[in-house]
């Protein structure tokens, strides 16, 4: 996989561009703490990568960053101290997130997805019918109609 480097003005990535890099913090060079205006205190990580490369990475956390800790690299430009990276400590391929117009695939999870369904059809029922608040047999029922309702567009919708 290609790293993708960006200029110093922070331009976004052109669409089909690879983004990050998985790679693994050989050693912490040094934390720098400071003070940011909008994100209060700060520090500055300078870090050698197992590949070799020197670089710096911001951080709200002084516990941030641990050697040998596998990161993904989102974002690199040249810096004063070697490159100046984004890290992140998760596979970004595997959140939803826009990637400049192209969205990655996000993983599965049919109890979340529940949830989230549950949650919306207690919430129209209850903005319907505000009075059902005190009837949770009735507003369960309801719920479920909505739900059904809701499942049966969606397949009309894949058919047609």
């Amino acid at each position: 996989m290609q790293l993708l480097c960006r200029n110093n003005d922070f331009k976004p990535a052109q669409m089909g561009e690879i983004i990050y890099k998985m790679e693994t913090i050989q050693k912490i060079l040094g934390v720098d703490a400071w003070t940011s205006e909008d994100h209060g205190q700060m520090y500055t990580f300078k870090i050698l990568l197992e590949n070799g490369k020197n670089g710096e990475v911001n951080a709200k956390t002084k516990e941030r960053y641990t050697e040998g800790q596998k990161i993904w690299v989102t974002d690199e430009v040249a810096g004063t101290y070697g490159q100046k990276w984004k890290f992140s400590t998760k596979d970004p391929s595997l959140n939803s997130y826009s990637n400049n117009g192209q969205n990655t695939v996000k993983a599965e999870d049919p109890k979340k997805d529940l949830n989230i369904t549950v949650s919306w059809a207690i919430g129209q029922v209850l903005h319907a019918q505000p009075s059902l608040l005190d009837d949770n047999e009735e507003l369960m029922k309801r719920a479920a109609e909505l739900m059904n309702l809701r499942e049966h567009l969606k397949e009309s919708h894949d058919n047609g």
